[in-house]
């Protein structure tokens, strides 16, 4: 007799003598009506027989209580999955149509949804086993499928299966080791049953305000942890806890199902804290039940936990425009969670690490401050770290203001996400803020009238900026445009050139270059005219020429020089990581983007030294170790600051002026070569890396600039001996005999 390998493990149950059709059979004449039957589908390891999910659907499609987990079940992705697995991809189908009886659901689906080679479906039995022995009367044996069921496909998936489901790998394994599977996470007692057990969850799902959960909520029979079933509906993955809600007039989604499901035990981002307290129950320490927010919102549990409410880190105050407090969420958003959380993992680790960081602002450094200087698992802590936040240069200005459109492509998240999707055809007027609090967009409808209402609260560099899903996917480009501020293209680089690293040049390649300096007929700035921490120029410098490069003079690279190769896979360097990401995000760094680490300011370690030691680059005798490092970086502070020295003539240049003046940089006797030194200084001040990131690029400017400074032509000598660090950073030969002729490198 054939057998099928699906993954139910049944209790025991006494055999069948004879197989059973479907729920329609009748008990008394089972014998007469089955006699000669085979069992198309097999039998289980119980020897029961899988009647198909054509005989399943037959009964409970007429059954009020199932009739409506029948047309989900119908409409989920367990039945139309898509048009390229079908019943004829045999090594697809132990997950795809474990039972083998997806072709007999073809006539309830529509015809467009059937692939060429048969409908491939995971079936009733794939889950709660093999119904011979059911029939309507008889036990099921899985009547209540669980993790472990889910967890026999949604574990580790194909590596083909990957550029499909780039967050589908490992689901069991992550949700294993999150708080929603951990055994420590599960409660009982009352108020707690709602959001720490899986029945709690859902029969208390409606209970918002804490009333109804001092009133409500009670223990459960046999309570277990939060599971799949919790949040997905069974028979419907796609279907969550909560449902979605939708403006009464416009029919637009002002929270998706996604954030309704998550905020139901995570509670709201934008609640303020602060009303009226509610008191814990006589006698006891927990903070169930108590605080009832501004505007009618509440907190049901935990205000005076500021770990466990997303209100404390997912909120900036629209009323504190020169500081950010927090995230700002997508609350209409399909992924307003995802999009930064691996939902089924949980863990906030990464969260952390770059919201400590420039691009997140370095919000939560400012959190960890205020809360250390409150007293634990109080309200006023809570208070305290939801009121912190960090002026930085994402508050310094409205962004999300029309008049920033020029601005927004690396000063917010949604015009870099927009960008990096297509550089070419990027729209800034199309920049939807819609998100933030208060924001409103021009109505082209009506030219004549200034509509643009902007907000109070700013974008950071979010996870979706950077990421296309929270599996590390990176948003990438084939020509990441770089154009002046004449709107002139500098240069155009693409995952050929940085492979995933690409993701960085737009806003780390500067607004113009060194040629931009000569051409432009703009006043003089005393400011960077390229913007700030260009270290994708400065790396990528053979072809963006970011600094100014004076003429006659080579800046062709050396010829061991690979910086800009690391990461990058020899034959396919598109799908490299590429050298941004490989020193910046490594294990070891994460997201908080180290490169290196320090003590007191001096370089002690090497992140990821293992880049640097690797494909024979830095061997001795060029090995390179953080005290290596750090002589690196002491004497490329030392040299730029020397050409600071000349340019406000503390050291005396040779027209004798301080031009680093907003008066005197416009002097007739400053002329372009001089006001490229000024440029290369304040540049080189911003890209602090440069010493590593491009080393021989950054010491011939900033010899090259010192040249023109000491006497006005270049010469390819100084005089260093008054300044013996500078002089070994441009030598490196360990001699201070010879500082008074210092050759250009």
């Amino acid at each position: 007799m054939k057998t099928r390998d699906i993954f139910i493990v049944p209790a025991s149950a006494a055999l069948l003598a004879l197989a059973i059709t479907g729920c329609s059979s009748n008990l008394d004449s089972a014998a007469d009506e089955t006699a000669g039957l085979q069992n198309p589908f097999g039998v289980d390891a119980e020897g029961r027989a899988f009647t198909g999910a054509d005989k399943c659907i037959e009964c409970h499609e007429g059954f009020t209580w199932s009739s409506k987990a029948v047309s989900e079940f119908l409409e989920s992705k367990h039945v139309v999955h898509s048009t390229h697995v079908s019943a004829e991809e045999e090594e697809c189908l132990t997950c795809h149509d474990p039972v083998g009886d997806g072709v007999t659901l073809e006539e309830t689906i529509p015809a467009a949804n059937i692939p060429e080679g048969g409908l491939a479906a995971v079936t009733c039995e794939a889950c709660h086993g093999a119904g011979g022995e059911h029939f309507g009367v008889g036990p099921m044996p899985v009547p209540t499928p669980g993790v472990a069921i889910c967890g026999n496909c949604h574990a580790t998936i194909p590596d083909s299966h990957l550029p499909y489901h780039p967050e589908g790998n490992n689901i069991l394994a992550a949700y294993q080791s999150s708080g929603h599977g951990g055994a420590d996470e599960l409660f009982n007692s009352a108020k707690c049953a709602r959001c720490h057990n899986h029945e709690g969850g859902k029969l208390y799902k409606d209970v918002t305000t804490v009333e109804q959960l001092a009133g409500l909520v009670l223990p459960v029979p046999s309570a277990s942890n939060i599971q799949c079933a919790t949040c997905h509906d069974a028979h419907n993955p796609n279907e969550l806890l909560k449902a979605e809600n939708e403006d009464e007039d416009t029919g637009e989604v002002t929270a998706s199902a996604e954030y309704n499901t998550c905020i139901n035990c995570h509670q709201k981002d934008n609640v303020k804290l602060t009303g009226t307290q509610y008191p814990a129950a006589a006698g006891s320490t927990s903070d169930t039940g108590l605080i009832s927010a501004t505007g009618g919102t509440q907190l049901l549990y935990h205000a005076k936990r500021w770990g466990r409410i997303i209100a404390t880190t997912h909120f900036d105050d629209p009323d504190t425009t020169d500081v950010i407090e927090g995230y700002v969420v997508k609350d209409a958003s399909e992924r307003s969670c995802r999009d930064c959380h691996d939902v089924h993992k949980g863990g906030v680790a990464i969260n952390e690490d770059w919201a400590k960081t420039g691009h997140g602002g370095t919000v939560f450094a400012a959190k960890e401050t205020a809360a250390a200087g409150a007293t634990d698992r109080t309200l006023a802590q809570s208070v305290a770290v939801q009121a912190a936040g960090a002026a930085s240069s994402w508050s310094d200005v409205d962004w999300d203001s029309a008049d920033e459109e020029a601005c927004q492509v690396c000063h917010t998240a949604t015009g870099f996400s927009n960008f990096i999707k297509g550089p070419a055809s990027y729209d800034p007027s199309l920049n939807n803020f819609s998100h933030l609090a208060g924001w409103t967009a021009d109505d082209p409808a009506t030219a004549d009238v200034d509509e643009a209402v902007s907000s109070g609260q700013n974008e950071m560099l979010y996870c979706w900026g950077c990421h296309k899903n929270n599996a590390g996917g990176v948003k990438t480009s084939d020509a990441v445009i770089l154009v002046d501020r004449d709107g002139n293209t500098f240069a155009t680089l693409g995952t050929a050139d940085a492979g995933e690293s690409v993701v960085c040049v737009k806003c780390h390649g500067g607004r113009a270059n060194g040629e931009y300096l000569k051409t432009t007929s703009a006043a003089r700035s005393t400011s960077t005219r390229i913007h700030y921490l260009p270290a994708a120029g400065i790396l990528y410098a053979a072809k963006t020429h970011t600094l100014f490069e004076f003429p006659s003079l080579s800046y062709t690279p050396v010829a061991y020089f690979k910086h800009d190769k690391i990461g990058l896979n020899a034959d396919s360097p598109e799908t490299g990581r590429g050298p941004c990401a490989s020193c910046h995000m490594n294990d070891g760094a994460g997201h908080t983007l180290a490169a290196v680490t320090t003590e007191a300011g001096v370089i002690t370690a090497i992140t990821n030294q293992a880049v640097c030691d690797s494909a024979g680059c830095h061997v001795d005798p060029y090995a390179i170790t953080a005290a290596k490092l750090e002589e690196q970086k002491t004497g490329f502070t030392a040299a730029n600051q020397l050409l600071s020295d000349y340019l406000n003539n503390d050291v005396q240049n040779y027209i004798d002026l301080d031009i680093d003046n907003s008066t005197n940089v416009n002097d007739p006797l400053v002329t372009l070569n001089d006001y490229g030194a000024l440029q290369n200084q304040k540049i080189l001040a911003s890209e602090a890396g440069a010493y590593t990131h491009n080393r021989i690029y950054a010491q011939r400017i900033i010899f090259d600039s010192i040249d023109q400074l000491d006497n006005g032509t270049f010469d390819g000598a100084l005089d260093l001996s008054a300044y013996p660090v500078v002089a070994e950073w441009f030598q490196e030969d360990g001699d201070t005999a010879n500082d008074n002729a210092v050759t250009r490198p």
